[in-house]
């Protein structure tokens, strides 16, 4: 695993999009045991009835993901044998035309014995996440405790409180980000704010259609952790 809070694997995905547009926004989430969502088709299923990609090629882009992901992460395989995926289906919104700068925070309590995981994203279709390159004026910018840095960190913030933290970091540099690729970037893993998440934030997504993928593994205590936070059950 990359020391970067960032790391763009090097193999895209897919050159070209498997679909072109989705019917209205849908969201897929599954949480529990990675062999079990393998064997699963409801994922590809939501996605191919929801747009106008075939089922068979959205299913081999799915799987040759999760494959992809979970042999970049380390630890051994009980460490990663358990997973949280979600896959976000959007339509043109204007809600995201001003960035939402923020770090991911814990999600889970991490299992002693396990190694750093952080979260895999990529899109089916639609503009990627925005990721900024790691600075120390960045670091020292998210540690700050401001009100519009907090009000960042919702999805549902003050638009207003939004753009002040856009303008202050307007020049920090940007990570281009290949159509096509996986995203690898790092979370407050322990939970502390030491300014080494990856600063990101959702694309404009004004007048697109979008499929966003994100997964994470863990121990099956790990996501078992999370699965009692949101209250949402864990399959095996």
């Amino acid at each position: 695993m990359s020391t970067n809070p960032i790391e763009i694997l090097p193999h895209p995905l897919f050159l070209t999009s498997p679909l072109s547009e989705v019917q209205e926004p849908k969201e897929y989430k599954y949480f529990g045991n990675l062999d079990t969502l393998f064997a699963k088709t409801d994922a590809a299923e939501i996605v191919a009835s929801n747009s106008d990609g075939e089922f068979t090629v959205i299913k081999k882009v799915i799987d040759e993901f999760l494959h992809i992901t979970h042999d970049h992460c380390s630890g051994n395989p009980d460490q990663e044998s358990s997973v949280y995926i979600q896959i976000r289906m959007t339509k043109p919104t204007q809600n995201w035309r001003i960035p939402r700068w923020h770090h991911d925070g814990r999600y889970f309590k991490p299992d002693p014995s396990c190694t750093e995981g952080g979260k895999y994203v990529t899109t089916l279709l639609g503009p990627p996440t925005l990721f900024l390159k790691p600075s120390s004026t960045l670091s020292s910018y998210a540690l700050r405790d401001n009100e519009e840095w907090k009000n960042a960190q919702r999805e549902s913030g003050n638009e207003k409180l939004r753009k002040i933290v856009d303008d202050a970091l307007k020049e920090e540099e940007r990570v281009h980000v290949p159509f096509g690729s996986i995203v690898w970037f790092a979370n407050m893993w322990k939970g502390t704010a030491d300014g080494s998440a990856a600063v990101h934030s959702e694309p404009d997504m004004s007048d697109s259609d979008r499929v966003f993928v994100t997964v994470m593994y863990g121990s099956e205590v790990e996501i078992g952790d999370l699965c009692h936070s949101w209250e949402v059950e864990y399959q095996v």
